[in-house]
Order: C-alpha cells, then structure tokens, then sequence
C-alpha cells in the first residue's frame, strides 16, 4: 500500500507498534508503516498527535484535503535538504531555453498520451469525427516544434486540450451531461470525477517531486505563484490521459457510474459532488492503475515509481544539461 487514503467519515488513524492502527466505528486495520510512502487525509477524518509525529520523523509525505478533495495543506517538517540542487534549479527560471525546452516536452508527452488512450478508444468505433480531431491534434504537434516561447506553447496545450475534450464525450457509454472542462466548481458529474482524480494525481506527483529534493513550488511550464505547486502541475501533464482519464472513462464505459453518485453542494455555486462510495471506488482504481507495471528503459517498474523517475529525468536536466524526454506510452 504504497499510499494510504484515510477518507471514511469518522475514521482515526493512530499507532501501535511498528503500524499504524485505523478505526472507525467497530472496524479496525493495521498497516505496517514501512508499507506506507504517503498519506491523504480527507476531511471528516482525524490523525492522532502520536500519527503526526511518526509521520513527521519518517518523512512521509502527509496531504490535507476536504471530503470533496479541495486541498488545505501538508504536513512536513522541516526541509533542508538538496539545497544545492534547488538553488540549481531557481537559476533555471532565468534560462529560456531550459524552460521552453522542457515545457515542449511536457506537452508533447501530454498530447501524446492522450491520443493514446483517443486512439485506442476508437479503434473499433470508428467515429469520423473522432478521427478528425486526432488528426488535428497531430498537427498541433507539428506546430509545437516551431514554439520558441512560453505563451505559445501553452496556447499549443490548450488548443489541443480542447480537441481532447471535445471528443471524448463521443466515446464514453454515458456522457453525464458533460459539454467541455469547468471546474471550480465542477458543474457536472464528469468535471466533478475529473477534478477529484486530478487532485489524487498531483499530490502523487508532488510525492514524487517532493523525493527528489526539488521545490515544488518551482516550475518552468506553469508559472510559478503563491500556494500553488507548479512543479507537479508541469510533470502531471503527460500522465493526465494515461493514469486519471482513462480510470475515469474505465468507470464509466463499463457502467460502474450512475446518476444516484452524485450531489448538489449546498454553497451558492452548487457544485456537483461525488458520494463517498463512489469516491472510494475511484481511490481503489487509481492506486490500481499506479500498481500497474511498465515497460521503463528496459525495465518492469510501477507506474508509480515512474512519476519518480521521470522527476529524477528533470533532476538531471537541471543538472548535466540532458534534455528531459516525457513518458510516452507504447
């Protein structure tokens, strides 16, 4: 158990022993800590003062989020550590050609990925409009080559994120009135699961950026801003198709998803939300498909330690000068 999810209401994460002991009501589990890389914490749940400090002294990474899964913080002692490799990597914002370079790496890996999982979709569908618009997003990769700045190669991802979004409606079972991305707040069923694993996929990200001893306040795609972890965001890119769409699109074609999921917020903006049952069951899939192995450089390795690895490939980047290359899937 790579990542533990303390999510269900009511539930109260201690330690006894060399585990951690969750209860709630009148279950209880015990997970080896050593088992245990990271930790989520959704709203309604609690963590005693002893779990914090075990936390705290092994360094495992700790995430705050609502039940709904809007972010509130971290817990983290303090970090001290690969001074020299941050220092490395601020001088890099002052490096145009460092920052435009590894920004067309992220959205090609992007773009790529998704017409992954577009492609295979429609292998045996065979949706003309489907295959209009991947061939217009191969095109967006041939006008992205030419980008010698940040602007345009974020317009070169949102053009092409609108294709992306266009079509996918056309391929799932159930569209659940979905017309394009909205977010904050969700607006319907779909964005709503969308922005839910989003966030599950950026603090998997933000683990492994936070294990190679870069900022992750620091990125060079996204700007980087106050409270906002811009490094993840940039390196979560080409694995958005791959390991959150395609979970999501999994759900929902092999009808695991209904109406009955789903709630109205009561705050002014009435956001759709997602029931705690179908949260788990998107929690279960998600750790499934990071569970996943994979073909990496000659070698099996988990989807998630590629997220790792492909930290490390921007760690040498910064480093020795060798260009950083997105995870393409095959």
């Amino acid at each position: 158990m790579p990542a533990l999810y303390l999510m269900e209401l009511g539930a109260i994460m201690g330690v006894e022993g060399e585990c951690f002991k969750v209860s709630c009501r009148d279950v209880t589990s015990t997970i080896p800590i050593i088992k245990v890389d990271s930790v989520l914490v959704f709203g309604g749940t609690q963590i005693t003062t002893h779990a914090i400090a075990e936390l705290l002294e092994r360094d495992i990474p700790t995430t705050f989020l609502s039940s709904n899964g809007r972010y509130y913080g971290r817990l983290a002692s303090t970090d001290t550590k690969a001074v020299e490799l941050k220092v490395e990597q601020y001088k890099k914002l002052e490096d145009n050609g460092f920052r435009t370079s590894f920004a067309k790496a992220c959205v090609k890996g992007k773009i790529l990925n998704s017409l992954y999982i577009l492609k295979n979709l429609n292998r045996e569908r065979k949706i003309p409009e489907v295959a209009e618009g991947i061939k217009r997003m191969y095109a967006i990769i041939g006008t992205l080559e030419e980008k010698d700045n940040l602007e345009s190669i974020r317009g070169c991802e949102g053009s092409a994120a609108a294709m992306y979004f266009s079509i996918i409606p056309l391929l799932l079972k159930n569209r659940f009135g979905f017309s394009g991305r909205n977010r904050r707040p969700p607006k319907d069923p779909l964005n709503s699961l969308l922005s839910f694993i989003y966030t599950l996929l950026m603090y998997s990200v933000y683990t492994a950026v936070s294990i190679t001893g870069l900022d992750p306040a620091i990125g060079y795609l996204h700007e980087y801003t106050d409270n906002r972890p811009a490094l993840p965001l940039d390196l979560m890119e080409e694995f958005r198709a791959l390991f959150a769409d395609q979970v999501i699109i999994d759900l929902i074609n092999h009808s695991m998803i209904d109406e009955d999921d789903f709630y109205e917020g009561d705050t002014e903006d009435k956001p759709v939300l997602i029931n705690t049952d179908l949260r788990r069951k998107v929690v279960e899939r998600f750790e499934k498909r990071l569970s996943t192995q994979v073909l990496y450089k000659g070698d099996n390795i988990s989807y998630r330690r590629v997220l790792e690895m492909q930290a490390r490939s921007l760690v040498r980047y910064i480093r020795t000068g060798e260009p950083y290359t997105p995870f393409i899937q095959q």
